[in-house]
C-alpha cells in the first residue's frame, strides 16, 4: 500500500508539472473550463463536463470531493472518494481544480487509482502554486477532468 501510495504522489506531481509548466502559467487547465456544466464545491458530488479517455460524464459521476485546502505553504489538498459502480474492476485519473472567489490557484491530479467493482477508494490529490495565500482562504475544488479505465 505505501508503494502504491508513493507511486500515486509521483504521478501526481508528474501529471502536476505537465498540465502547469515549469514556469508560471494561467494554471494549468483550469481557465479553459468552460463547458457550462455546474460542478460542486468541497463535499458535494461532481456532475457535468468534458469526457476523457474510457470514461467521461460517467467517470466524474464516481468521484466525490470530500475536502479541499490551500495551506499558507501554497500546498493544494483534495481527499476524493471514487466509488466504481461498474462490474469490472477500474482504474481512474481526475484532474481538480482549485479556486476561490475569483482566483484561480491551479489543478492537481491523481493518476492510476485503482478501484475494485462495486467499492470505494479514498485517495488524495495534491499539488503547490505560485500565488501568495495567507492559508485562510477557503478554496473551492472541481473536478475538472476524470476518465475510467476497465481492468
Amino acid at each position: 500500500m505505501k508503494l502504491r501510495h508513493a507511486r500515486t504522489v509521483a504521478v501526481t506531481a508528474a501529471v502536476l508539472v505537465a498540465l502547469t509548466g515549469a514556469r508560471k502559467s494561467d494554471g494549468g487547465g483550469c481557465s479553459g473550463d468552460d463547458d457550462g456544466n455546474d460542478r460542486s464545491s468541497s463535499g458535494g458530488s461532481v456532475t457535468g463536463g468534458s469526457s476523457g479517455s474510457g470514461g467521461g460524464k460517467g467517470a466524474r459521476k464516481d468521484i466525490t470531493v470530500l475536502s479541499c485546502e490551500v495551506d499558507s505553504d501554497g500546498r493544494m489538498t483534495a481527499r476524493l472518494r471514487i466509488t466504481n459502480r461498474k462490474g469490472l474492476d477500474a482504474t481512474y485519473d481526475a484532474t481538480v481544480a482549485f479556486r476561490s472567489g475569483s482566483r484561480d490557484h491551479g489543478t492537481a491530479a491523481v493518476s492510476g487509482v485503482e478501484v475494485p467493482a462495486g467499492e470505494s477508494v479514498t485517495t488524495e490529490a495534491a499539488g503547490t502554486h505560485s500565488d501568495t495565500v495567507d492559508g485562510t482562504e477557503r478554496p473551492r475544488c472541481s473536478v475538472t477532468k476524470a476518465s475510467r479505465t476497465t481492468l
